[in-house]
């Protein structure tokens, strides 16, 4: 049986790198069977965080589909560019916002778990992504997600540039095919 699979992006570039990827993870969950939606936080504004209640308390209707789409998956990807060490201020405020379904009222209708976490990054010193792991960790942590996996892919600068990363893309459509096979194939 398929999962239902939420893949919540960040990226200004609806044509970027992480999207790429993204769409590449997604493509492969679906060819597995699995059911997969798309958020994009950078188009769709859920306001920031100012106070501890779930997205279906906001009077926003973008943050009612995505408490909506929350509550229906049972597994989340993260994808974003990294941007001065960090996650898209999209995607950040969506992370604080998913504080509250670490409480007892969230875990009512929050059931993720697995989380994959997406990004790429114009350089490719590979310390570019420490702040957005060690955030993506703390979250899970937090929403006690223990099975997680990242993509990092850096020195993808330009848009379209992952094209030319053949192992990246190949490494997507696994991560995506293998969604709910713990210790699968990625």
């Amino acid at each position: 049986m398929g999962k239902n699979i939420l893949i919540i992006t960040g990226s200004p570039r609806e044509k970027g790198n992480s999207n790429t990827l993204a769409e590449s993870f997604r493509s492969g969950a679906a060819e597995s069977g699995n059911e997969v939606k798309v958020f994009d936080a950078h188009k769709n504004r859920i306001g920031f965080y100012s106070a501890p209640v779930l997205l279906s308390e906001d009077d926003n209707p973008e943050a009612q589909e995505l408490h909506r789409l929350l509550c229906w998956a049972d597994v989340l990807v993260l994808a974003t560019p990294v941007y001065f060490m960090g996650v898209t201020a999209g995607l950040k405020t969506v992370m604080d916002r998913l504080s509250p379904y670490a409480t007892s009222d969230g875990k009512k209708c929050f059931h993720v778990e697995e989380c994959y976490l997406i990004a790429t990054a114009t350089s490719a010193d590979p310390h570019m992504f420490e702040a957005v792991c060690m955030e993506y960790d703390y979250l899970m942590t937090k929403l006690g997600i223990k099975h997680t996996s990242k993509l990092l892919v850096g020195g993808v600068a330009d848009e379209g540039a992952v094209f030319d990363r053949h192992d990246a893309l190949e490494r997507a459509i696994l991560m995506g095919y293998s969604v709910g096979k713990i210790g699968g194939v990625y």
